[in-house]
């Protein structure tokens, strides 16, 4: 059972802003979900253009998740490595199994024969059988290595070097392999939320003087490069091409920046943890 207290009129960490994470959390799942059935099946409008925010929730899924990880390792140390595999992989596989035996049964039912060497080489990402479900995947790999480079470090910061660099290794593979960009371009998010934790106290010093506008760059830059169509049409500033590969990792990196500058500025009463048993 945990024990509660309120601090009210300071700027919080994000570890402290435990209800107010769990909203930003639900409706980027709703956006993730609305960002499929916009694409999937209303085509691409220019309605759609200005409300799928998909990708940006899914990178600010992998921010919060770097940032957990880096939290509770500082927290505990290497005892939180000791249990890792037991307590956070195994809440991740059993849902998944579940899940993809459960669409494996409803396509045997609904759609027909179901091609067992499919499943096995589209296991990584879903296939006809469980679409999207790259995502968890994605996840486990991280969770992975973040166990495997916490064995190795001795202290949070190698160990944030060190997964950061492993990362972008992997970042690398995946564009060598001409892998699908979704699989990239959330990554430097995850590299985010390792940073951000380890410098939180000081950007936080940064916001509460700064804050207005710093919110409203990292709004206008975001509009710049969500609506990259429109840009590239009007403004030769950069190769149609080089701005449009750039603007996808780019507005993830600004929406995750934008909605942790407007968190971590105007939620000032929440509820944190202080004891448990």
């Amino acid at each position: 059972m945990w024990i509660y207290g309120s601090k009210k009129g300071t700027t919080m960490r994000i570890c402290e802003m435990r209800n107010a994470t769990s909203i930003v959390k639900f409706v980027a799942a709703l956006l993730v979900v609305n960002g499929h059935l916009f694409a999937y099946y209303s085509g691409m409008s220019s309605v759609v253009q200005w409300v799928n925010l998909g990708a940006q929730c899914v990178s600010l899924f992998l921010f919060f998740s770097a940032y957990g990880l880096m939290c509770s390792f500082e927290r505990k140390g290497k005892a939180y490595i000791d249990d890792f595999l037991s307590r956070r992989l195994v809440r991740i596989i059993i849902p998944l199994v579940t899940a993809y035996i459960l669409s494996l049964v409803a396509y045997r039912v609904f759609v027909g024969e179901i091609d067992w060497w499919n499943v096995l080489a589209t296991l990584s990402w879903g296939g006809p059988y469980m679409k999207f479900s790259w995502y968890v995947t994605e996840i486990l790999v991280l969770y992975g290595l973040f166990y495997v480079c916490g064995r190795f470090c001795r202290d949070i910061r190698s160990l944030s070097i060190v997964l950061s660099i492993s990362v972008v290794v992997i970042m690398g593979m995946l564009i060598v392999a001409q892998q699908p960009l979704w699989y990239i371009n959330g990554l430097p998010c995850f590299i985010m939320g390792i940073a951000y934790q380890r410098y939180e106290d000081r950007i936080l010093a940064y916001l509460s003087l700064n804050k207005i506008y710093t919110i409203a760059s990292l709004a206008l830059l975001f509009l710049l490069f969500f609506q990259w169509r429109y840009v590239s049409e009007n403004v030769s500033v950069l190769s149609a091409y080089r701005y449009t590969y750039m603007a996808i990792y780019l507005n993830n990196i600004l929406f995750v920046a934008l909605i942790i500058a407007i968190m971590t500025s105007f939620v000032k009463t929440t509820e944190i943890a202080v004891g448990g048993v």
